[in-house]
């Protein structure tokens, strides 16, 4: 009943329904309803054109089924991933990197809040005409690289990190690992092999 009065008001619509087929099996259907009225604008005909959508549902699912699972994955990582675009404004994050985010305080709730910021409005510590130079001649020459950083963290202290940045198509993959646990064991460890 809404359809039909959508298409009264508009003169047009779409709508998807299941049909049944001879056979008894049931596909999806896309209808595209048009009025066509005459010069004083009264509606003379309609017409519909319907079509087949079973391979376009199939691909829909398929896209929903694969868009999860690389969510589950990124999700499911311990490294904070980030994609930006080329203007270094964040696409995607992970639960990771959302829970490191969390962590500095702020508004920041969930990853709609954080996609579509600048990199450094999250994170002002990268602030730094150098760090900033490290993201744009990744994305320029397409090079990839690794490095292991120091940051000051508001509530942590110092966290070391190893980051690495990459290419994705014309965007920029940014993976930090927090190496913080494994640098001061390594600092322990060799403060204990000096006093022996």
């Amino acid at each position: 009943r809404a359809f039909v009065e959508a298409v009264k008001e508009r003169g047009f619509g779409v709508i998807e329904l299941d049909m049944v087929c001879k056979d008894g099996r049931t596909i999806p259907t896309e209808y595209k309803v048009a009025i066509l009225s005459n010069e004083d604008g009264e509606p003379q005909y309609i017409i519909s054109i319907g079509r087949d959508v079973t391979e376009r549902k199939r691909a829909d699912e398929a896209l929903r089924v694969q868009r999860e699972r690389l969510v589950r994955f990124m999700d499911s990582a311990t490294d904070s991933f980030h994609l930006l675009d080329s203007d270094l404004r964040i696409i995607e994050i992970n639960k990771t990197a959302l829970d490191r985010i969390r962590e500095v305080g702020g508004t920041i709730q969930n990853k709609e809040d954080v996609e579509g910021r600048f990199l450094v409005d999250v994170y002002p510590f990268l602030r730094h005409p150098a760090e900033e130079a490290r993201l744009r001649n990744v994305l320029l020459t397409g090079e990839p690289i690794a490095y292991d950083d120091s940051v000051e963290h508001p509530t942590r202290g110092v966290v070391d990190m190893t980051v690495r940045l990459f290419k994705v198509g014309e965007d920029l993959g940014l993976i930090a690992t927090d190496i913080t646990d494994r640098k001061r064991a390594e600092q322990e460890r060799l403060s204990l092999e000096r006093q022996m």
